[in-house]
Order: C-alpha cells, then sequence, then structure tokens
C-alpha cells in the first residue's frame, strides 16, 4: 500500500470525525505528485470537494509546494516543487 492509498485510507475512516486539517494538503500534494494536475483530478483522486481542493492548492501555493505552471483547457494545472 503506498502512502497516498494510506492516507486516502485514514481520510476516509475518520471522515465523520473530521479530519484533521494537517493530512489534507499531504493528500493533494502526493495526487500531484501521481500526476493530477487539475483541482477537480485532484478531487476525484482524492475524494475531496473541489472547492476544497482549490483552497487547499492556494495555500500550498502560497507556502512554495506546488507551482501553477499555467492554464490547459481553461483550467489551472498545477506542479509539484
Amino acid at each position: 500500500m503506498s502512502l497516498f492509498e494510506l492516507l486516502r485510507t485514514l481520510l476516509r475512516l475518520n471522515y465523520a470525525l473530521r479530519p484533521k486539517v494537517s493530512f489534507l494538503p499531504v493528500l493533494i500534494f502526493l495526487a500531484i505528485k501521481q500526476g493530477a494536475t487539475s483541482a477537480r483530478v485532484i478531487s476525484q483522486k482524492t475524494r475531496l470537494d473541489v472547492l476544497r481542493v482549490s483552497y487547499l492548492l492556494a495555500d500550498l501555493e502560497k507556502t512554495s509546494r506546488v507551482e501553477f505552471t499555467g492554464m490547459e483547457d481553461r483550467k489551472p494545472v498545477f506542479a509539484a516543487l
């Protein structure tokens, strides 16, 4: 089981207990490392709401962990640093 799958499983098990926010940026970062580039794809891969993914991407961009690389079909594309 990869680290990504382990974190996703932990989030699924603890979702009813409100998952800790500290796991979510790591989960999104790992999704980007595995090839997901847009908020919608990351949302599908992590099973989080698109709005939450967008907010967390903005936070990750402010802390220089991900980078906005451009637009693709009118969608913002991100890459992990």
